[in-house]
């Protein structure tokens, strides 16, 4: 990949986000959330380079992660979960979700859209900007949960459900469901990587042996396997970016 730019301008005219931030989302209204221990951080509208620090946000724990919703974001941290609400950086709220428990793991905090799952130390949690509650508690005593070891969960999203991997346990859980609601799993090969296809809902994801990836709950023989290599992009003239970005999808 490669691009002809202008000369960047002096940032001596904006703020630049705090170095080494622990991760980075989009909001669902046009500026970006980041977090760094437990401050929140937010860009301007459209102008994903400039960071004003008056809309810096210190909250009482430290930020694991940080989920979109369509009315704003959960911010899930080590004592609990954060709801900002809010379509403007310079008043973003960002009141404490009554009742969430602590997240233990930074692997465990998924996606499910329009809400976020993730592992505390009793249960799986399944959040939204109003509330949260424990949804494993009739298949796992919550005395029980802790001897899964919960802090070394990694997990996905597959369509509406959301895959536990561990090395203590491998499972399905569908929040929804009445009967079958945690599914035990014996995956041919661990995990070491994967992602969720947009398109069909799907989980993809490779061992770490090879090349080859494999679309979770697919046989064998239905593998798919991915090669790609960028292809050379040029501007037909020269522009400054302010941001960029590359939907692999549509390419």
């Amino acid at each position: 990949f490669s691009m002809d730019t202008a000369p960047v301008a002096s940032n001596a005219l904006y703020e630049t986000p705090p170095t080494g931030l622990d991760g980075i989302v989009l909001s669902p209204f046009g500026f970006m959330y980041g977090w760094k221990d437990n401050t929140l951080c937010v860009s301007d509208i459209l102008m994903f380079h400039t960071w004003n620090s008056d809309y810096q946000k210190t909250l009482p724990f430290k930020i694991l992660g940080i989920v979109p919703t369509t009315q704003g974001g959960i911010v899930m941290t080590e004592g609990g979960c954060y709801a900002l609400l809010g379509t403007d950086p310079a008043t973003l709220d960002a009141p404490p979700i009554t009742g969430t428990p602590a997240c233990v793991s930074v692997d465990s905090i998924v996606d499910m859209g329009g809400y976020a799952m993730y592992a505390a130390d009793d249960g799986i949690v399944v959040c939204n900007t109003s509330g949260g509650q424990v949804v494993t508690e009739d298949v796992i005593l919550r005395s029980q949960f802790p001897d899964y070891n919960p802090a070394a969960f990694r997990c996905f999203r597959h369509r509406s459900c959301y895959v536990i991997t561990s090395p203590t346990l491998t499972a399905v859980l569908n929040p929804d469901a009445v009967n079958s609601k945690l599914m035990p799993l014996v995956l041919p090969r661990p995990i070491t990587a994967g992602f969720t296809n947009s398109i069909d809902g799907c989980l993809y994801y490779k061992d770490g042996s090879s090349k080859t990836v494999y679309r979770f709950d697919a046989e064998d023989d239905a593998m798919t396997t991915a090669f790609w290599k960028s292809p050379t992009l040029r501007a037909g003239h020269r522009l400054q970016c302010r941001w960029l970005g590359l939907d692999g999808e549509t390419l």
